[in-house]
């Protein structure tokens, strides 16, 4: 059975996008485990569990970078921010047209506690640790990312999305490699 994702579901994720910064007014306890060490999350091999997880990881960047492009102190952080609201809107974009071949339906993303508790951070860190924690949690989610994106292309259940996975891979390396171009100072870790 073939669906169709029409421009009301990309519209749906995008907007997603748009209507979660409601949600990020409520408090979380528990500190983000990004701190010093890599996530851990199981790496989906089924067309459904992986592009949950992408559109879950471009939904966070989107609104990870609206919040750097509007916090951050330094300009190169406010301009990394804003690409990756770009960036990541367009790679929403490219995975809905994949799975449009690949016929499997796309849900709206939605983000899991650890990623809504980490904007949270983002909204509430204080203005002076904003660009250090910001390019911390960039730096460890793009490794995560960059997982489950290559993952993906050697393991995945879909043809079509395996070789999605593998055209993100690029991109995901590029942010990856500015972050690491990023000043040194940003770049250190002070928990």
């Amino acid at each position: 059975m073939k669906t169709t994702i029409t421009t009301a579901a990309i519209a749906t994720i995008l907007f997603a996008a748009a209507g979660a910064a409601p949600a990020l007014a409520q408090n979380v306890s528990t500190p983000p485990a990004y701190h010093g060490k890599l996530w851990a999350p199981v790496m989906p091999t089924t067309a459904q569990g992986y592009l949950a997880q992408a559109g879950q990881t471009d939904l966070f960047e989107i609104e990870a970078g609206r919040i750097a492009a509007r916090r951050a102190q330094k300009p190169e952080i406010k301009a990394f921010g804003q690409e990756m609201v770009d960036n990541h809107m367009r790679a929403t974009h490219r995975m809905a047209s994949y799975a449009e071949k690949a016929n499997v339906a796309v849900q709206p993303a939605v983000l899991d506690a650890r990623h809504q508790q980490m904007l949270n951070e983002l909204e509430t860190v204080s203005t002076s640790a904003f660009d250090q924690t910001y390019v911390n949690m960039q730096t460890y989610g793009h490794e995560e990312a960059l997982r489950l994106h290559q993952n993906y292309a050697q393991n995945g259940d879909n043809q079509t999305l395996r070789l999605a996975a593998a055209d993100m891979v690029p991109m995901i390396e590029e942010h990856r490699d500015q972050l690491h171009g990023l000043s040194p100072q940003v770049l250190r870790y002070q928990p």
